[in-house]
């Protein structure tokens, strides 16, 4: 019974030492001198080449950590490591990380190179309307445009980000009928 809590203590664990290495991560990043808080796009403008791969080198490994975790998880109720899964976890538990390591898996950026990254998040950043935005939600659509989502979706995510609407990920039919939401990130 004393293992049941060891997974969800680890993963909390993971996401907490993520949060502190990210923020570590950031101070170069942001030391820009004064008091003023710039939009992240001003801030990823004139940071170096070096603080830029770092950055994503750390945020890459951050969802690294996390995603691979729910990857190793067999949610494949035949498979033996789904009944052992089963036996530690307890049933209910096990079906619940096996509903999330779906849309956890979302955020994983495996296959996709650093360069193509920094390039798309440069070039992100050069549209004035987007320096607001997050580095992390930049990274975010710039690997949906790597993989190739459609420019309707990415324009509603775009608009999404710059108003802060949710409903701006809601597709509609002639009729004004919800279709479906585009899922970000």
């Amino acid at each position: 019974m004393e293992r049941a809590g060891k997974p969800a203590l680890c993963i909390t664990m993971k996401i907490s030492f993520i949060t502190l290495l990210a923020s570590f991560l950031l101070l170069p990043i942001n030391s820009y001198g004064d008091n003023k808080i710039r939009a992240p796009g001003l801030v990823w403008n004139s940071a170096s080449m070096e603080n830029k791969m770092w950055y994503v080198v750390g945020f890459m490994s951050a969802t690294k950590t996390i995603t691979q975790s729910y990857d190793d998880l067999s949610c494949d109720e035949e498979s033996e490591s789904y009944k052992t899964n089963i036996s530690v976890l307890g049933e209910m538990q096990h079906k619940t990380m096996c509903n999330m390591s779906a849309g956890i898996m979302d955020y994983s950026l495996d296959d996709i190179p650093i360069e193509a990254l920094l390039s798309g998040v440069d070039e992100f950043y050069k549209d004035f309307k987007n320096l607001k935005i997050s580095i992390q939600s930049a990274i975010y659509v710039v690997k949906n445009q790597i993989q190739g989502r459609s420019e309707e979706d990415i324009k509603r995510i775009l608009l999404y980000l710059r108003s802060g609407n949710i409903d701006n990920l809601l597709v509609k039919d002639k009729d004004g009928k919800p279709v479906r939401y585009v899922s970000f990130p």
